[in-house]
């Protein structure tokens, strides 16, 4: 077993650097990782990056209020 499999994970920042890393170190690790970003098109290359069993559609971008 996967260490954090059955875990799910919100994560803020998931377009790039340190969050890109570790929504592709969680999800290498068993994560079931709920990305969000201003920048969908950074999502999508996060998405792209995953294992294939942890790749879904890019969540939504955060919109600033």
């Amino acid at each position: 077993m996967n260490r954090f499999e059955r875990t799910a994970v919100l994560l803020t920042g998931a377009a790039s650097g340190i969050g890109r890393a570790t929504a592709l170190r969680l999800a290498s690790e068993g994560a079931a990782v709920f990305a969000v970003d201003l920048s969908q098109d950074g999502l999508r290359e996060t998405a792209d990056l995953l294992p294939p069993r942890h790749r879904a559609n890019p969540s939504r971008t955060a919109t600033p209020s």
